[in-house]
This record gives C-alpha cells, sequence and structure tokens, in this order.
C-alpha cells in the first residue's frame, strides 16, 4: 500500500493551519472513540434491563411496484445524460473523458444534483399516484431529536467495527480505495474543488444512495411477501390492498374486520383507516401501532394485520450497496457490511433519518480525513 508522506515537526511549525487541522483530526476521533464506548455502555444497560435494543416501528406494505422501481432507473439514466451534456456544453469536460470512464469534480456534482432531482420528482410522483405522504417513503415530516438519538447511537456504536474492516482490508490486503473522487481531489487539490467533493460525498451521495437502496429496494422487498402479484409488479395503494375483490388483495396482509352497513359507511371506514395509517406513520414512529378496525357487525372487510417486516432484504440490500461500490477497489467488503447494518437500522425504524445520520457521519469523516492528507501533500511539496 503506498504511503503518504511523513507528518514532522518542522511541518507542522511551518504550517500552523495545518497543525490545527492535525489537533482537530486527532481530537475528533478521541470524542469518537468516546462516545463509542458510551453508546455500547448504554446499550448494556438495555440489554441489562431486559429492554429493546430499538423498539420496532410501525409497519405497513410500501405501496410501489416494480413498475415504480423501473422509473427511477429510468429517471435515473435520464438525469446522468443531462449532467453530462451540461458538463460538456458549460463546464469543458471533454467528451472522450466521459467516454473512457473519466468525471471530473464538476460532473460528479451535477450527477449528484440530478439525484437530487430524481429524489424529488419519485416523492412526488408516489404521493401523487398512491396519495401517501413522504413519511410512507422514510421521510418522516420532521427530523424528530429521537431520529436524531437513534442515528447518532447507531452511528457511534457500529462505525468502529466498519472502521476496523476498512483498515484490516487496506493494510492486510495492501489495496487502496480508488474512488474517482478521492483520486480527482488529490490530483486538483483546491478549496472550490474540496466545497465540491464534500457536496458530492457528504450531501448528495448519502441521501441518494439511502433512498434508493433503503427506502425504495429494502421496503419494497420487505413488502413482497405480503402483497399479491399484480401490486408486487404494478403497486398498488392501501385501500386497494385492502379491497377482497381487488386483484391486489393479499391474505398474508390483511384480517377480517367487520364489514360497514352501507356504501356510505364504507366510505367512511376506508376513509378513516388511510388517516389512521397515515397518522400513525407520522406521530408516532417509534412505538408498534395497532389500528382500530371499524365496528359495523357485517362481514367481508379487511384492515392491516400487525405485520413484522423480513430481515432478508435488509441483508439483500446491504450487499447490493456494497456491489455498487465494486470498481473502487475491495472496499465494496466493508461497505456490504455497512450497508446491512443500515438496512437493519431502516427495518427497526422505517425512517430515512437515522441510516442517513450513519450515512453521513462515515462520508463526513472520510472527508475530513482526506482533506487533511491533502494539506499533508501540499505541504511536504
Amino acid at each position: 500500500m503506498e504511503q503518504g508522506p511523513e507528518i514532522t515537526p518542522e511541518m507542522l511549525q511551518a504550517n500552523p493551519l495545518l497543525m490545527f487541522a492535525v489537533l482537530a483530526l486527532a481530537l475528533g476521533m478521541l470524542s469518537f472513540l468516546m462516545c463509542s464506548l458510551a453508546a455500547w455502555a448504554y446499550l448494556g444497560w438495555r440489554s441489562f434491563k431486559h429492554l429493546p435494543i430499538l423498539p420496532a416501528a410501525f409497519w405497513r406494505p410500501r405501496v410501489w411496484g416494480a413498475v415504480d422501481l423501473f422509473l427511477v432507473v429510468i429517471l435515473g439514466l435520464i438525469s446522468q445524460i443531462v449532467a453530462a451534456r451540461v458538463a460538456i456544453s458549460y463546464f469543458g469536460v471533454e467528451r472522450e473523458q466521459i467516454r473512457e470512464g473519466g468525471m471530473s469534480l464538476e460532473l460528479m456534482g451535477l450527477v449528484g444534483l440530478g439525484h437530487l432531482v430524481v429524489v424529488l420528482v419519485t416523492l412526488v410522483w408516489l404521493s401523487a399516484r398512491y396519495r401517501v405522504t413522504p413519511s410512507h417513503a422514510g421521510f418522516n415530516a420532521s427530523l424528530s431529536l429521537k431520529h436524531v438519538a437513534v442515528g447518532l447511537l447507531a452511528a457511534f456504536a457500529g462505525l468502529p467495527f466498519v472502521y476496523l474492516i476498512m483498515a484490516l482490508v487496506s493494510f492486510g490486503l495492501e489495496t487502496q480505495y480508488d474512488h474517482p473522487l478521492v483520486v480527482e481531489m488529490q490530483r486538483n487539490p483546491t478549496l472550490q474543488n474540496y466545497l465540491l467533493g464534500v457536496f458530492t460525498a457528504v450531501i448528495v451521495a448519502p441521501l441518494a444512495e439511502e433512498f434508493l437502496f433503503r427506502v425504495l429496494i429494502q421496503g419494497y422487498l420487505q413488502s413482497f411477501q405480503f402483497s399479491s402479484l399484480m401490486a408486487n409488479l404494478l403497486g398498488a395503494s392501501w385501500l386497494e390492498r385492502l379491497r377482497p375483490n381487488s386483484p391486489f388483495f393479499s391474505t398474508r396482509a390483511v384480517h377480517r374486520l367487520a364489514s360497514p352497513k352501507s356504501d356510505e359507511d364504507r366510505i367512511g371506514s376506508e376513509a378513516n383507516l388511510f388517516s389512521d395509517i397515515a397518522n400513525a406513520e407520522t406521530s408516532n414512529p417509534y412505538a408498534m401501532t395497532s389500528l382500530t378496525p371499524p365496528s359495523q357487525p357485517q362481514e367481508e372487510s379487511h384492515g392491516f394485520a400487525d405485520l413484522q417486516p423480513p430481515i432478508w432484504p435488509a441483508i439483500v440490500t446491504g450487499i447490493l450497496f456494497g456491489l455498487a461500490h465494486w470498481d473502487y477497489g475491495l472496499s465494496f467488503i466493508p461497505l456490504i457490511v455497512l450497508g446491512i447494518y443500515m438496512g437493519l437500522l431502516y427495518r427497526a425504524t422505517q425512517s430515512i433519518w437515522p441510516s442517513l445520520i450513519v450515512h453521513f457521519i462515515l462520508n463526513a469523516s472520510s472527508m475530513v480525513a482526506l482533506g487533511v492528507s491533502i494539506m499533508v501533500a501540499n505541504a511536504s511539496n
């Protein structure tokens, strides 16, 4: 493995800013270690008290289907094509460079912006088609203190093991993390490029990747066994999944309720059920909630049963998440572990925020370390 330049006392004395950055990095690592120990002490206390490590959140099958996932893929490809054309026309990026697989920081930033647009368009599409709020896609109405606490606890408890696996892979197998963003920033180490890299890696990448892997793919796979064939293919709203005469109805996800006496009562009961599900997801994201069924004394009406999503989708999407980084050296190995970890976190919380915080902290810490290494390289030249 290629070694970076050595940090000497003379180098630090000649570069006060570098000395401050190295000191801040060391203090940050020490603080992270202390927080990690505190997180494990807290988890140990909860285990000793026979308390759940993380209470299961309210969950219902996700409404989107394979058609919606295919649409997201198409939108992603279109956004990348548009980003490439803008980069060529306005930022002087060479067409041949793109054809050869090279990506400038400007192009990466544009691709990132395109991915943010895809996330927004997808949320609007799901809301319009299925009458669901963004909370159904993991974006709870507000980033509550509980979301932040769970995300920080998960980061402090789990990321040290990811860092350890990364170190073992890097040093044990003598390989480097050859991400094009890192390579470009090391090749052109300017403040503008660094800020652009931070925007791409710390803000865009976690949001886009968590939305794709955890929310869309894992959410779809978790719902697979609780949905009919038509619902899995085309997607279906909650009300369509509850009607016994609907091709989207699945007996695995519902239980029988008393039917309303009239069509007017039926419409009111369905509206109340829809409202109860939406309110439960937004107002009480960390407690398993059961819905109160309509009380009309007839038959052939259904409501969602208390469901628990399976574990295997978290494992599958974690592996896919790691393999998506296949071209960046052997980093896909620790990233598979990280992906499974964040998948289990999403399965428990049904919110994008905790796993997004974990992803954000991982990428932010990597960018801070990269920034210090670039400063050391500049000081040694």
